[in-house]
């Protein structure tokens, strides 16, 4: 029979849903029973154990039993607890699957009743619709739950085998004999004494050696000679002239240096026999004499 595309994914969101709260009771179920065989054993799980509490005093021995007595009193009522809490959230569970399994029936039959038709022949057909419904969210139900399965089983089989390669590596590598034993107890010793505190030991500090009377004159000499040294070095840096200073000096010298042979005296022409006040008087005669209009 056919059904349309719109009606078979509202079916497969459901039953994905009834699915999904399966898996949660599943789940819970198997942490349920880890936790019951737990206590058949008259063990505790890890999460469930409380610190160790030392005693201390004079009847350390006494007062370590009844500590130790009150902690497993106490390790099996919050064992205890915790059962009756998963089992209070198991049944909550199997009452949220029973509410998804019938969200896939009301839907079926919501369609049915919304379906009206005036030709009463078409009720057979949607009879007909109904049934290949029901039997659709049946069979998506079942491929689901077999895959869900298969993971669980797959994933059994898995830890399984991790569980024997562990044993069998352990037990290739612990031989019994004198040296392993004496490692199980040197481990144990450890494990116990770690869960200690830690007693803090005072530490030696090394004394410095006494001082002798040759090594106190050596050191007075010889803080003496370095006094001197300190002094004659100040003395010297005052006398010597600094850095600066003698540098300020040298450019000063080059400086005029430099003026002095830029300066030029005036030439003096030697090739006239005569003086050079005789030519001197000449010429001024020789000027008077061009203004007169006089020409010797």
């Amino acid at each position: 029979m056919w059904i349309d595309d719109n009606f078979q994914r509202v079916l497969k969101k459901l039953v994905h849903s009834l699915i999904d709260a399966e898996n949660q009771l599943f789940s819970l179920q198997e942490r349920k029973q880890k936790l019951e065989s737990f206590k058949s054993d008259g063990k505790v799980p890890k999460g469930l154990k409380i610190s160790r509490v030392a005693a201390k005093g004079r009847n350390a021995e006494r007062l370590q039993q009844i500590f130790d007595g009150i902690l497993r009193e106490a390790e099996s009522k919050l064992l205890d607890a915790t059962i009756e809490a998963l089992q209070i959230e198991e049944q909550q569970l199997k009452d949220g699957c029973v509410e998804e399994k019938q969200k896939v029936v009301t839907s079926i039959e919501a369609w049915r009743s919304s379906f009206q038709s005036s030709d009463p022949s078409l009720d057979i057909e949607a009879d007909e619709f109904v049934k290949s419904a029901k039997s659709f969210a049946d069979d998506f139900y079942f491929e689901c739950a077999a895959k869900r399965t298969s993971k669980r089983v797959a994933d059994s089989i898995q830890k399984a085998n991790k569980a024997a390669k562990n044993t069998e590596r352990m037990e290739a590598q612990f031989t019994v004999n004198e040296e392993s034993i004496k490692d199980l107890v040197h481990r144990a010793v450890q494990r116990e004494v770690s869960k200690l505190t830690p007693v803090s030991l005072p530490v030696k500090t090394p004394q410095a050696p006494r001082k002798t009377s040759r090594s106190r004159i050596k050191e007075r000499s010889s803080s003496a000679n370095r006094s001197k040294r300190r002094d004659l070095s100040r003395n010297g840096n005052q006398h010597k002239p600094s850095a600066s200073k003698t540098s300020a000096q040298g450019r000063r010298s080059r400086s005029k240096h430099r003026r002095q042979s830029t300066t030029r005296k005036p030439r003096v022409n030697f090739s006239d026999s005569r003086p050079p006040s005789v030519s001197g008087r000449q010429q001024s005669k020789n000027v008077k004499g061009r203004g007169n209009g006089v020409v010797k």
